[in-house]
């Protein structure tokens, strides 16, 4: 009801396996905390084994229960059947098995009788819920509910009484399938480039190679397989549920192929080169399966460690429903499993009913159901399931580019102004609002050049939170004015129904807009949904501006079926419980009269809202198997009421095929109507039955001339496909409503036991929209530009409390503001040493601030703007926010890492391609290369100096090349300083020990030990940095604010590669009175805590070459870090292009990323201690081709080997030049 009902004839696909990598679902919690996680559409198992592999490095074994939602119940049946089949095969003899019956489509003779004693097994001990559990499995794997076993239960079945003679009729089923819809054809798959990444390029070739082999063959075996692989996995099988196996299934998707082509070191984690078996096998193939043995015997030995839940259904129902669970005793469910399901969802295993099963979370990952069901309706059902730690993490993935180029991609992803709306769901998405991510977009320009700039895919991952951490201090709701807040609403509603508004069709006409209005998201419904949760996360009058919101609603002209659904609107306001008295009631004696005219009503009592129940004749749905399916589509569904003059339309339907049964009397309110589920759906022979909700009145006030049908909704899509064969209303079928054959009215909807009901009230988020500090209370208000949806400014009040603070101010006391992080502005008020703090939901500027003084009413008021993420000079210091809690430090945007379990790339190897480099130099948005490029190529002062963040990643551009690549021009050394020559000099120590791939994210990161030095350390090891001079150092140069910056992500990178734990007891400076991390910014004093000092692995820094006594004294005082390199964000700024691909893998373009790795490898600001005499850069005695050095020609003091190193150095020469001829 969330979403429209479609036709879901053309496109009925089983998704057995997922398309993008795999992602650990544990990567944003802090080690020591259990982890509860909801996995909503969660396809196959690679995440969760995935999981079980990045716990594996950690010692100590954290409890993990993870609840997996999926509407398919074949995707549910063979994730258990794997599961329990890695559980059982105890030693791992079985593991290439295993393989093949989770990923080939045709099995040997010995997997396929393997995959049926197993699944004997299973349906032998799955007849109950209670055996189940009880069972050789239960205790890891649990169900949530008896249908969902039943369903599985039925799979397994089929698995057991599955045909082992030869057949490959489904299989070239699903190539017909693909070929009637005339989709991208099967013939050419490059989104495993997408898996491939940072070597994204090099799987060009090689993925839509290895993708026909599959799809020739149904395996991955290699030309010399021995095994005879001719029998059908009835694993890939869907036709039970009339589904067509996926045309664009892989198995290699799902990994992590970068392994395949990075040079990697002898004992690295995943190294295929070093796997013994599996001779014969494409490298990738190899890469693949290694990977998934390793993630098998983690899940097999962290087993007592996890708690597996499986649900099967829909993912947003499940949502509501769990959180339903939290606010009401009564187990009566009135949610729908799913669409075409006509049971209702009631989670009666014992686990709900005592409390062991969770039903909120701290990670929920959606998938990529974002793409399926709309921003709004996923946020808005799984927002209020985050428990309320600071760590909580909501994750949305997306893979359907849904912007036009000149619109910005947030503001489409939430059907308005990012600000407004992200302030408005009290959500903070992080990359967005931090303008970092750590996962380059190179791979995704790579693929959308081969699209010929008509790319429809776009991968993206976006954390959101529920608000910045405030300390102790409890965050109030936003204030919002009523006016402001109800056209606020009123223009999400003219976006979220934007494909009825005939002014937004005419003026965006690309192929990708008609596309998306023509599969809208949204219905009445969902705007309700959307209200409700609003309501609980807002301070106003909620009356007035809900009264004000429907007065605008009533009154638009904008949406040309707007006024149709009305009364749909007040329907679901009314059941969400967003305001009262929408449904208007008959005077007593007016209702008994117009109930004998419409004898279907003639009950004793009636309610305000009633269900309808549409019988529609297959006869009637021929037409959609006669319309080619690339024709077909999936067009939405809608119902009208309607009189020769009157129109009421329900887009909130349900829709079953199945046949009928009744209890009670017609004719009354006991009357109810139950149907049982045709599983064969639209393939099948049952009518289809169309229940909505629709207010008694309307039936009352037409009942000898009120008609009902099922139509088209009129999208673009559908009016192109269908105008011709239906009437102008694109009506499928009607019939008036006393027709008692084919219409059906009852007090409850179909199988449905309890009548529509007002859901509980709404919890209010945190408190009453104030905060009480100490002697003072802080109210946050946001100020709309006048007549639009936009945040002008927020405000905060500082209202004062004590007599003496009323006084001081009254009497003249002075009022200062300090902006002491990017969400929070301390107020001074006199000699006060304790100052309010407003804390902000969003990043704010105070150097745009004003600040209004009532000392009479003894209040004060800081009214500031919201800041841009692109703007210039964006906060430096909040790429990886961290904030201290009493259980640890908690960081957004910096995963923690498995760090010894991530492969480890060989920097000695020679590169043929500069993959790192044009890896790392995507860093920068389009915005950041001019600014990078104008500096760069400038030989002249500039009062435009740098932006720290482009600085920052430039520094980490540096100290990556310097480390990893063997570029003839660079000193290659693991030792780096970031050194500030204004302020004291060197005051970090990096030391290099390796580069590690970072599976999750994609990317690179530098394991290494940190050194910030004080006074007291660079004492203690005088004598080793005696040692460390003897050897080449890379020397960062930063200034004051790169050195902030640096120092405020430096926490983070160590807890990111954390392997111990915090002190208790206030053992740890972070929970010790902390009130910010870092600890501090000032030169010469502590940055991190010292609880990670010192824990380094046995061997770690053997590489570096020092003497023993100096790798141990430097190690004595340092942290272990994960340094990697941070990205602008897609959701904020525009991202360069690749060079356009020549199909050569040893080709480099000269543009984009590949043009800024090739001119900028030296970095910014770096230089390097070379043996005395030797070029600047790179330490060479003579000039390329040999003769003398080069000098610089103002100076004459620096030398330089040719003319690229010293352009390479000039920006951080040029200082230092210009004041030595001065």
């Amino acid at each position: 009801m969330f979403y429209p009902a479609y036709v879901d004839l053309a496109a009925a696909f089983f998704y057995p396996l997922g398309n993008t990598p795999a992602a650990c679902l544990t990567q944003h919690l802090p080690p020591e905390l259990p982890a509860r996680v909801l996995a909503l559409g969660c396809g196959d198992a690679r995440n969760v084994l995935f999981t079980a592999y990045c716990e594996a490095a950690r010692a100590d074994a954290r409890p993990i229960d993870i609840t997996s939602c999926d509407l398919q119940r074949a995707v549910i049946a063979r994730n258990i059947l794997l599961f329990s089949l890695i559980l059982d095969d105890r030693d791992g003899r079985n593991q290439h098995a295993v393989w093949s019956i989770y990923y080939h489509q045709f099995l040997d003779s010995a997997s396929f009788e393997l995959l049926q004693r197993h699944a004997k097994t299973l349906t032998e001990t799955s007849s109950s819920l209670d055996e189940w559990h009880r069972g050789p499995h239960g205790s890891c794997l649990r169900v949530c509910d008896s249908a969902t076993l039943a369903a599985v239960h039925e799979v397994w079945l089929s698995y057991v009484n599955a045909d082992a003679r030869p057949s490959r009729a489904e299989f070239e089923r699903a190539k017909q399938a693909q070929e009637a819809i005339g989709g991208a054809g099967i013939n050419v798959s490059i989104t495993a480039a997408r898996s491939a990444a940072p070597s994204a390029v090099d799987a060009v070739l090689d993925a839509p190679r290895l993708f026909k082999q599959y799809w020739r063959s149904g395996t991955t075996d290699g030309p010399g397989a021995t095994a005879k692989t001719d029998v059908p996995n009835p694993m890939f099988s869907g036709q039970m549920d009339n589904l067509t196996l996926h045309y664009g299934t892989d198995p290699l998707l799902g990994f992590h192929l970068a392994t395949a082509y990075l040079p990697l070191t002898h004992a690295s984690p995943l190294n295929p080169n070093q796997v013994q078996h599996g001779l014969g096998l494409d490298p990738l193939v190899k890469t693949a399966r290694l990977q998934f043995e390793a993630w098998c015997d983690a899940f097999r030995r962290r087993s007592r460690q996890f708690t597996l839940r499986f649900f099967v259904g829909e993912a947003m129902t499940f949502c509501h429903v769990l959180h339903q669970k939290l606010t009401a005793a009564d187990d009566a469910a009135q949610w729908y499993r799913g669409p075409y399901m006509p049971d209702p969802l009631i989670l009666d295993a014992d686990d709900y009913r005592s409390g062991q099963a969770p039903t909120v979370f701290n990670v929920i990952d959606t998938s990529n159901l974002i793409d399926h069901f709309g921003s709004l309706n996923l946020l808005v059902a799984t927002a209020p399931l985050l428990d309320g730690s600071q760590a909580a993490t909501l994750v949305t993935e997306s893979l359907v580019r849904r912007h036009e180029a000149d619109q910005p991609p947030m503001d489409a992803l939430l059907c308005g102004n990012a600000s407004a709306l992200s302030t408005l769901l009290g959500l903070f998405p992080v990359q967005y609002w931090t303008n970092t991510s750590l996962v380059s977009s190179t791979q995704e320009s790579l693929l959308q050049s081969f699209q010929d700039g008509n790319a429809t895919q776009l991968h993206s991952r976006l954390t959101w939170k529920n608000r910045i951490p405030a300390g102790s201090v409890q965050p109030s709701r936003l204030h919002y004015d009523e006016t402001d807040l109800a056209q606020l609403l009123y223009q999400t509603y003219l976006t979220m129904f934007e494909g009825e508004d005939p002014s937004v069709l005419m003026a965006k006409r690309s192929a990708r807009h008609v596309s998306n209005v023509s599969t809208p998201y949204y219905t009445r419904a969902s705007f309700a949904a959307f209200l409700r949760f609003v309501k609980g996360r807002v301070e106003a009058d909620w009356s007035k501006a809900a009264t004000l919101l429907l007065d605008l609603i009533d009154k638009d002209n904008k949406l040309m079926l707007g006024q149709d659904y009305l009364q749909e609107l007040r329907v679901q306001m009314h059941l969400f419980d967003v305001c009262s008295g929408l449904i208007p009631e008959f005077p007593l004696e007016q209702m008994a009269r117009r109930c004998r005219e419409a004898s279907q009503l003639a009950w004793s009592s009636l309610p305000n809202i009633v269900n309808v129940t549409l019988k529609v004749p297959r006869s009637k749905l021929r037409m959609f198997h006669e319309v080619g399916k690339g024709q077909l589509g999936n067009p939405p569904l809608i119902c009208h009421t309607y009189t020769a003059t009157e129109r009421s339309s329900f887009a909130a339907i349900h829709l079953a095929f199945g046949t009928e049964h009744f209890t009670g009397e017609r004719n009354t309110q006991d009357f109810a109507l139950k149907i049982q589920q045709d599983g064969r759906g639209w393939h099948g022979e049952s009518p289809l039955w169309v229940s909505f909700l629709v207010p008694t009145v309307i039936l009352l006030s037409n009942a000898r001339t009120l008609s009902i049908k099922l139509a088209l909704q009129p999208t673009p899509h559908a009016i192109g496909s269908f105008a011709s064969k239906l009437d102008d209303t694109l009506g499928i079928f009607d019939v008036s409503l006393d027709n008692t054959e084919h219409v059906f009215i009852t007090r409850c909807r179909p199988n449905i036991s309890v009548a529509p009901h007002v859901l509980p009230p709404v919890k209010k988020q945190d408190n009453d929209g104030l905060t009480t500090q100490t002697n003072v209370r802080i109210q946050i208000t946001a100020n709309f530009l006048t007549g639009t949806a936009r945040i002008s400014n927020l405000t905060g009040r500082v209202i004062l409390l004590s007599h003496d603070l009323k006084t001081k101010l009254s009497h003249g006391a002075a009022v200062d503001t300090v902006q002491i992080s990017p969400c929070v502005i301390a107020v001074k008020i006199g000699t006060e040493s304790s100052h309010p703090q407003l804390h902000f939901p969003v990043p704010i500027l105070k150097v745009q601030s004003k600040v209004r003084i009532a000392r009479k009413s003894s209040y004060i008021e800081v009214i500031v703007p919201i800041a841009s993420p692109s703007m210039k000079h964006y906060f430096p210091n909040f790429i990886h926010p961290i904030f201290p809690e009493r259980s640890g430090p908690i960081t957004w945007n910096a995963p923690y890492l498995p760090v010894s379990n991530l492969p480890v790339i060989d920097t000695k190897a020679s590169h043929k391609t500069p993959w790192l480099n044009i890896h790392l130099s995507s860093a920068w948005s389009h915005r950041e290369i001019r600014i990078r490029d104008a500096s760069l190529d400038s030989a002249s002062p500039t009062g435009d100096h740098f932006e720290t963040r482009i600085a920052f990643k430039d520094s980490l551009l540096t100290i990556f090349s310097h480390f990893g690549d063997r570029d003839a021009s660079t000193t290659q050394t693991p030792f780096f300083t970031l050194s500030n020559p204004s302020a004291g000099g060197v005051h970090v120590l990096i030391l290099a020990s390796a580069i590690r791939l970072d599976l999750a994210s994609q990317s690179v990161v530098l394991d290494a030990a940190c050194i910030p030095l004080t006074l007291d350390i660079v004492r203690d090891i005088a004598p080793a940095l005696q040692e460390l001079h003897k050897h080449p150092l890379c020397q960062v140069k930063v200034d004051g604010a790169e050195l902030s910056a640096w120092k405020a992500a430096l926490p983070a990178m160590a807890e990111r590669a954390r392997t111990w734990a915090h002190g208790t007891g206030g053992k740890c400076a972070y929970n010790r009175g902390a009130k910010s991390i870092p600890l501090s910014f000032a030169d010469g004093e502590s940055v991190l805590c010292a609880c990670g000092t010192g824990v380094f692995p046995d061997g770690y820094g053997d590489g570096w070459g020092l003497e023993a006594s100096a790798a141990a004294a430097l190690t004595r005082v340092a942290v272990r870090v994960a340094v990697a390199p941070v990205f602008s964000s897609g959701m904020v700024e525009r991202q360069q292009e690749v060079p356009a691909f020549s199909g050569d893998k040893d080709s480099s373009g000269g543009g984009g990323a590949a043009g800024v790795a090739a001119a900028g490898v030296g970095g910014r600001g770096a230089t390097t201690e070379a043996p005395p005499g030797g070029c600047a850069v790179c330490g060479r005695k003579e000039r390329d081709g040999g003769g003398e050095l080069l000098r610089c020609s103002r100076c004459k003091t620096v030398k330089y080997c040719s003319p690229e190193c010293q352009r390479k150095d000039w920006k951080a020469h040029k200082v230092g030049c210009r004041a030595a001829t001065q």
